[in-house]
């Protein structure tokens, strides 16, 4: 039996495990660096559809695998064409057939694709190695590697981003991988998986996060210091403002953004009520009441439609998508197809949500649920149970938050928000299952397993689900309704 030490589990934050094969040396060797548990899940899956592709089409083939599904897979049937070399960023220096395929399947989503794990189906070559060396990857699993690949493949680390504004037409360094945004403002997200909230744990994180360096392009020959700040006890209220200073904020970003083409059938009727890119936006006394009113309209609409519901997930349960379906489609394809566009749908979505996923079910995947098992709105003075089945088809963790049913913000002034499958004090029951308790208060000895809720105001929950697995989309597992309780909280007292 040979065993190999793995460096974590499903991710770093997680502890060691063995990797055990038969007795026979393993058919895979590590050359350079440390496997974890996921490093090995992907790399099996990589070598497979890699394996498949090529003996079919008879081809060299590639594939990006971000946790155990493909975020995109290719062939070497043609040469680069410049417009592509152009968006990757590609050196016209000619490229090996096994590099053409790992670059087109980098290509076919650059985004999904950060921090893959690569799998080739053909040696890797000095040129392929070039390609990867410029981007951010977990691992590579190839039949071999030429001397002058593993030379440049050690020497890899961290990674590069240039973040271009909208039009921008300068020399680019080289070195950097491209980022395009179609807006001057923006904002970008970074989550770390915690082991546990200690402050051990805590400092660890933020000490990696602030390894990061942001700086502007001009200022790469001796970039200054990044400034951080710290707004863990700072009240950052972005809350929806369904009044008259929506139509300020509204004018603001007007005037200083470009119009995306997609939104340029809003310039005519922006400009019926005084909002034009180069004017002062200045409604008179007689505009400004029957803005107010229209927003407030708007507010109404928007509600109803929200409590209308999603799709159901779980047949028979009140656990939803996380959106109405003709807006998953458009932001997963930027909203390509010329003959639709899910203007209500995408308004709703945003009166909820901050960010919109790319690829839904590619690394997470979220349920929405605004009901408990009889159909009834949360109440924040009741105490309700989410009984989580044991086996939860996901490669990483699960968790579930609550949330303010008005605001869909977080609920203020609350020790915490949610519960996950990563904390390591939560209680499991005998069978495997884990038992969620959201209320007011913490039912007898059950602290760690509760979220608390404001006994003043209706919530919302949200369940995620973190690399979930194919049997997860198969729905052989089910997450069930959440049902209302009575308890005897910590105090003794009923509830």
């Amino acid at each position: 039996m040979t065993e190999w030490r793995l460096k974590y589990g499903l991710n770093p934050y997680q502890d060691a495990g063995l990797a055990r094969f038969s007795d026979r040396p393993p058919w895979v060797e590590v050359v350079n660096g440390e496997v974890g548990y996921i490093n090995l899940l992907d790399a099996l899956k990589a070598w497979v559809l890699v394996r498949e592709i090529a003996n079919t089409l008879d081809l060299p083939s590639a594939t990006s695998i971000k946790h155990v599904h493909p975020a995109g897979a290719a062939v070497a049937r043609d040469t680069l064409d410049e417009p592509f070399r152009a968006a990757n960023q590609l050196a016209a220096a000619e490229l090996s057939p096994i590099a053409i395929a790992y670059a087109r399947a980098r290509g076919c989503d650059r985004i999904a694709s950060f921090g893959d794990f690569i799998g080739l189906s053909e040696p890797a070559d000095e040129s392929c190695a070039g390609v990867i060396a410029r981007e951010v990857s977990d691992g590579i699993i190839a039949p071999d590697y030429t001397p002058a690949a593993l030379e440049i493949l050690r020497k890899k680390k961290g990674g590069k981003f240039v973040i271009l504004p909208p039009g921008y037409k300068d020399a680019i360094p080289d070195g950097y991988s491209i980022l395009r945004s179609d807006t001057y403002g923006g904002y970008a997200l970074v989550r770390s998986n915690l082991r546990s909230r200690s402050d051990a744990d805590v400092a660890a994180s933020i000490a990696y996060a602030k390894r990061v360096k942001f700086y502007p392009l001009s200022a790469a020959g001796n970039p200054p210091e990044t400034v951080f700040t710290d707004v863990k006890d700072v009240n950052f209220d972005s809350t929806i403002r369904y009044d008259s200073s929506f139509y300020q904020s509204l004018d603001r970003v007007v005037q200083g953004e470009p119009w995306i083409e997609r939104d340029r059938a809003m310039i005519d009727q922006l400009r019926s009520i005084g909002i034009e890119k180069g004017k002062p936006f200045a409604p008179d006394a007689k505009i400004q009441p029957i803005l107010t009113a229209a927003i407030g309209e708007a507010k109404v609409l928007l509600e109803q439609r929200y409590d209308a519901g999603f799709p159901v997930f779980y047949p028979g349960t009140h656990w939803t998508m996380p959106a109405l379906s003709e807006a998953i489609e458009g932001q997963g394809t930027t909203y390509a197809n010329h003959d639709k566009y899910a203007i209500d749908a995408r308004g709703v979505a945003y009166t909820y949500a901050y960010i919109a996923i790319k690829r839904l079910g590619a690394g997470q995947f979220y349920l929405i649920a605004i009901r408990d098992k009889d159909g009834q709105a949360y109440d924040g003075s009741k105490t309700y149970r989410l009984r989580v089945p044991p086996d939860v088809p996901v490669a990483q963790y699960w968790s579930v938050t609550a949330y303010d049913r008005e605001t869909h913000a977080l609920i203020r002034n609350m020790p915490r928000a949610s519960r996950a499958s990563n904390a390591t004090d939560l209680q499991k029951n005998a069978d495997g299952s884990v038992d969620i308790y959201f209320g007011p208060a913490a039912p007898a000895g059950k602290d760690t397993n509760w979220v608390p809720t404001d006994p003043a105001r209706k919530f919302e929950l949200m369940a995620r689900f973190y690399a979930p697995r194919k049997e997860f989309f198969e729905k052989k597992w089910a997450l069930p309704d959440v049902e209302k309780i009575d308890v005897t909280v910590g105090s003794g007292a009923r509830q």
